[in-house]
C-alpha cells in the first residue's frame, strides 16, 4: 500500500535512509519536517504492508509556481528490494503530481555508481538528459534524468 507518510514513520524511514545512503543523507530533523508538513510544496509517500513500518519512501519537493516535480530522495529497504516496491512509489509520485500538483514533468539526479536506481528509473520511463560533475558530498558524479508526466 502507498499512502502519505505520517510523524509515526520517522523511526522506520531514517533506518531506511541510513541503510541506503552512505553521503547526502536526509537528517532525522529534516525527515522529521518533511513528514510533519507532508502536502505543502512537497509530498512524502511511503510503502507498507498493512500494519508494518514503510518498508520504502519516495520524496518529491515542487517549487511554488512550478510545473516540475523534483524527486529529492528514494529509498527502498534492503529486505524489500526486488518485490517491485521501487517501481510502485515512482508511479504513485508520478501520479500525484500530475494530479496533485499539475506538474508536467519529474526529474531527479543520480548516482553514476549506483546501477539498481539507474536501471529502476530507466525502466520507469526516465531518460538521461545530462551528468553533473561531482554533484554529491562525496565527489561522485549524477546522471540528470527527467519524465514527462501526461
Amino acid at each position: 500500500m502507498i499512502e502519505p507518510g505520517k510523524p509515526h514513520d520517522l523511526d522506520a524511514l531514517m533506518k531506511i535512509e541510513l541503510e541506503a545512503f552512505q553521503s547526502d543523507q536526509i537528517t532525522p530533523r529534516q525527515m522529521e519536517s518533511y513528514l510533519a508538513f507532508n502536502l505543502d510544496r512537497h509530498f512524502l509517500l511511503v510503502s507498507r504492508s498493512e500494519g508494518q513500518p514503510a518498508h520504502g519512501y519516495i520524496l518529491v519537493l515542487i517549487r511554488r509556481g512550478s510545473k516540475v516535480g523534483r524527486i529529492h530522495s528514494y529509498a527502498v529497504a534492503d529486505s524489500a528490494r526486488g518485490m517491485g516496491i521501487g517501481a510502485l512509489l515512482i508511479e504513485a509520485a508520478a501520479d500525484m503530481a500530475r494530479t496533485g500538483y499539475g506538474c508536467h514533468e519529474l526529474r531527479t539526479e543520480v548516482r553514476v555508481d549506483n546501477p539498481h536506481a539507474l536501471a529502476r528509473y530507466e525502466k520507469s520511463f526516465f531518460r538521461r538528459v545530462g551528468k553533473r560533475r561531482s554533484y554529491y558530498s562525496d565527489g561522485c558524479d549524477s546522471y540528470s534524468y527527467k519524465r514527462r508526466l501526461k
